[in-house]
């Protein structure tokens, strides 16, 4: 196994990659996912890997028109708005510096986008989807609408402290000219929103909701040591609300255990599985949401929930639920989500997965993951600290690191991956 040495100068000769790979991309998603670990990698590396470049050149990658077309989907803009929150964090300001105020705004403007949606009258952000269905205000001719099957199947309306988030706006007819005249959709896979297998349309899907309460925390942390951030503890309480509920964890809201967004196994290990499973009760039964797999998960959803959870339980310290949750989260990527070398892997099952026919953007999920882990690891109190130190925990970094050493970097989830993998290895192995 490499020595330490090693691991910090593989983690720098990787981050180079990633720069690299970072200046050749337009996907919008992808660099703003790639973004968050850069600024983990530089802090944790300290004054001698200092690149006061970096803010210039990834605003100027924002700004840059040709990513700026690759946006669409409403978890397109979390990803950047949680990387650039971190303008917020004083931990952050050596590496943001003059830059901070600028970033504070790309963070603002993303979130603002996902909650509020985009100010064209008509798509009007992910906690608006259902109740916005089939906005016809710039029809010429308004079409009939057929009936709907995606009705949020736990939702008491927003503000309730029960209220998820959704993909996209949902509507059933094309949009298209002479006889709508309103915003142009970006692909057919957005027009109209009906099901397919990789679409990520009507359905409340685990990334976005998962996206929503790691930025809403993330920027109630932010009003919380600010003044003068505005305040985002509605949309955190709404959206743990929702999760709790499909968990499992609302007695005011229950349902089976087959039915919850939380896959348990016999070792104490849980996965959250990729979508919620069904929609409102119509026609006598509860409709399953179409592609909803019991035994699909991704591995970026679980870094992203144990991430928010830890956020949650710092500012909740007396709710149960997340402590509970934290551990089994970790143990379950660690057991489930690694192969028989002890390799990390995108998601689970880590074979014939319908994941595998988008694998160029689910790979990402072992970088996901790992930045969960590090980012949630790094907070006051977190249930994660306990942890590093058994054989078990252990051993799943040796065999990370093996792993992130070996792979071939082609691409920027390649060199994403072995970053966030190497970030942990610096931060919690113990030799």
């Amino acid at each position: 196994m490499l020595q330490e040495q090693e691991i910090k100068d593989t983690a720098a000769q990787t981050y180079l990659n990633l720069k690299q790979y970072f200046a050749k991309s337009n996907n919008y998603w992808q660099l703003g996912n790639a973004f968050d670990t850069m600024t983990d990698y530089l802090l944790l590396a300290g004054p001698s890997a200092a690149d006061p470049g970096l803010p210039k050149f990834v605003q100027a990658r924002f700004n840059d028109p040709a990513v700026q077309a690759y946006a669409g989907w409403y978890d397109d803009y979390a990803w950047w708005a949680i990387a650039s929150a971190k303008a917020y964090d004083k931990r952050f300001a050596g590496i943001f510096g003059e830059y901070a105020g600028a970033f504070m705004g790309i963070a603002a403007s993303c979130w603002a986008v996902l909650d509020q949606g985009k100010g064209d009258g008509v798509h009007l952000g992910g906690p608006q989807a259902f109740t916005n269905r089939d906005n016809q205000t710039m029809f010429v001719d308004p079409p009939a609408i057929p009936p709907y099957w995606a009705a949020p199947r736990l939702d008491r309306g927003r503000g309730s402290g029960l209220h998820g988030v959704w993909q996209y706006d949902i509507f059933a007819n094309k949009r298209e000219l002479p006889n709508w005249v309103g915003p142009k959709e970006g692909n057919d896979d957005t027009n109209p929103s009906l099901p397919s297998l990789y679409w990520l349309g009507p359905y409340q899907n685990t990334v976005v909701n998962a996206l929503y309460f790691l930025l809403a925390m993330r920027l109630e942390q932010a009003h919380l040591d600010n003044v003068g951030v505005p305040t985002t503890a509605q949309q955190v309480a709404d959206e743990y609300g929702f999760l709790r509920a499909w968990f499992g964890s609302d007695p005011a809201n229950p349902i089976s255990p087959g039915d919850s967004l939380l896959e348990q196994f016999g070792d104490g290990g849980i996965v959250v599985r990729e979508r919620v499973s069904t929609y409102a009760f119509r026609n006598g039964a509860f409709p399953s949401v179409e592609n909803w797999d019991a035994e699909t998960s991704w591995g970026g959803d679980q870094g992203m929930i144990l991430n928010a959870l830890t956020g949650y339980l710092r500012v909740h310290p007396s709710d149960p639920m997340p402590a509970s949750l934290i551990q089994r989260l970790v143990r379950g990527y660690i057991v489930h989500m690694t192969n028989s070398a002890g390799e990390p892997q995108p998601y689970y099952p880590i074979t014939g997965n319908k994941l595998d026919g988008d694998y160029g953007d689910y790979k990402s999920g072992i970088g996901v993951f790992m930045r969960g882990l590090l980012q949630a690891y790094q907070t006051p109190g977190s249930p994660i600290i306990s942890m590093v130190p058994t054989i078990e925990f252990q051993s799943f970094l040796r065999g990370s690191i093996k792993w992130a050493t070996d792979l071939t970097q082609y691409d920027l989830f390649d060199s994403l991956n072995v970053l966030a993998t190497l970030i942990v290895a610096m931060a919690m192995l113990r030799t």
